[in-house]
């Protein structure tokens, strides 16, 4: 009887360890999303292919990359808008110096800065130099 109790939980653990190195694999082996409820796209502009989170309504264009520290798995956010007009980008709460393209049927019309609101320590908003219908936010 000793022995198998000692079986029964040695045969536990086992199973325990192999169920947990089970999870730990799965987890590592897919793709995580850092960004839960923003789609990715690739986009392709000058010769190469950004990986992007695509700000496909107005709260996640207001919202853009404000409160990243650091991007994980993606190059940056897409913006696309329905027309073609003049755009406006701030730094609020936003603590990643970004590199603003600005992009108009599918040319480039303009390349901002745009510090992150540690390093102005104010609010900044940047206009696009002419009327654009797509503009990416890159770390910088």
């Amino acid at each position: 009887m000793y022995n198998h109790s000692i079986r029964t939980i040695l045969l536990s653990i086992i199973l325990g360890a192999i169920t947990l190195g089970v999870v730990v694999f799965l987890q590592n082996s897919y793709p995580r999303n850092f960004y839960p409820g923003y789609q990715t796209v690739d986009y392709k502009l000058q010769g190469k292919t950004y990986k992007l989170l695509l700000a496909d309504n107005p709260a996640k264009q207001e919202k853009g990359l404000m409160f990243q520290t650091k991007l994980q798995g993606v190059d940056g956010m897409l913006f696309r808008f329905p027309d073609e007009d003049y755009r406006s980008f701030w730094n609020k709460n936003t603590y990643i110096n970004l590199k603003i393209i600005w992009i108009d049927r599918g040319q480039i019309v303009g390349t901002s800065s745009l510090p992150s609101i540690e390093e102005s320590k104010t609010t900044v908003t940047l206009n696009s130099p002419q009327k654009a219908d797509t503009v990416l936010e890159l770390p910088q």
